[in-house]
């Protein structure tokens, strides 16, 4: 069991978190086409699902609470900001993209706050705060999660490799991102393998460091392209997320970038289209666009104290 917070998950978290707005940033223009790690940024969400996977199942694979108070305890952290950026989102795109209202934009706007726009569930909206469908998905595998730690405590190991299993077969048929369809899919997919890399942390005798760890998986990026090179950079995480586990704060040289980084990259990752509209809006303007980075980086630093970090003090007094 993980009893501290660890410093290297939260590194990991913020250059995934960074890999993400890149790659939104990526769609825009061709100058990112060779980088695939950008160009093809999307897969980062891939580690996210793995991450949660590994450190929730170390933390609550004896389950001692119930079921919805693991539930809560996830809503407590995520709804809050989902709720709040979300919000505006919509709002600024109902104003600066005077989209009219409709029915469809209030049942889109209810489908993100239900945490059903990884799935086809409440209907398909291709406009939003679309980029939170992965938020909807763990939620999918939070769910499915608490039932197997709770009830299902001898086979855990069993039906975690079943619930793979099934949802890569899933992922083969229908294709890999299919987000707002069969993203919840792909968010039990990410995150059965990281419950299952924790369960067999020690069976693989190689390690990789931390830095290692991320030359690899840029390298393997650029495989993306072929047709199972997706599932070769997530065996990849597969295979050695456990040793981003294993090594001990006091080995780690402080780094304030990344630790900055890390420990808002929910806030950065739920926030940063708005930073990417902004910079779209004035066109790459050097001068505009760094003062548009300012505001958002002020604004996100707003975010995470009031909302964000608020509400992750709330699991330690609930």
């Amino acid at each position: 069991m993980i009893s501290q917070r660890l410093i290297l998950p939260d590194y990991l978290r913020g250059i995934a978190s960074i890999g993400v707005l890149a790659f939104h940033f990526s769609e825009h223009t061709d100058f990112f086409l060779n980088f695939k790690f950008i160009s093809h940024g999307y897969y980062w969400v891939d580690l996210f699902f793995i991450l949660s996977g590994f450190l929730l199942t170390s933390k609550y694979s004896n389950l001692t609470t119930t079921s919805f108070s693991f539930i809560k305890k996830r809503i407590i952290r995520t709804w809050p900001l989902l709720f709040f950026s979300t919000s505006i989102i919509y709002i600024g795109q109902l104003y600066f993209n005077r989209l009219l209202y409709s029915e469809e934009i209030l049942f889109s706007y209810i489908d993100h706050l239900l945490y059903l726009n990884s799935s086809f569930i409440g209907g398909i909206y291709p406009f939003g705060n679309t980029i939170v469908w992965s938020i909807s998905a763990e939620m999918f595998a939070y769910i499915i999660a608490s039932a197997i730690f709770k009830f299902n405590v001898k086979r855990q190991k069993l039906t975690w490799v079943i619930t793979m299993l099934v949802c890569l077969f899933v992922l083969i048929y229908f294709g890999f991102t299919q987000e707002l369809r069969y993203g919840f899919v792909r968010g039990v997919f990410g995150f059965s393998l990281g419950a299952i890399a924790f369960y067999y942390r020690d069976l693989l005798k190689i390690r990789v460091t931390f830095l290692l760890f991320i030359i690899i998986s840029i390298i393997l990026f650029q495989t993306v392209e072929l047709v199972f090179g997706p599932f070769l950079l997530i065996l990849f995480w597969f295979l050695f997320i456990k040793d981003v586990f294993k090594i001990s704060n006091n080995n780690i040289k402080k780094n304030f970038i990344l630790k900055y980084i890390g420990t808002r990259s929910f806030s950065i990752y739920v926030n940063h289209p708005i930073l990417v509209y902004l910079v779209l809006k004035f066109n790459y303007s050097i001068i505009l666009c760094f003062i548009s980075i300012v505001i958002w980086i002020i604004y996100n630093e707003m975010v995470f104290r009031l909302i964000e970090r608020k509400n992750y003090l709330k699991l330690f007094t609930t």
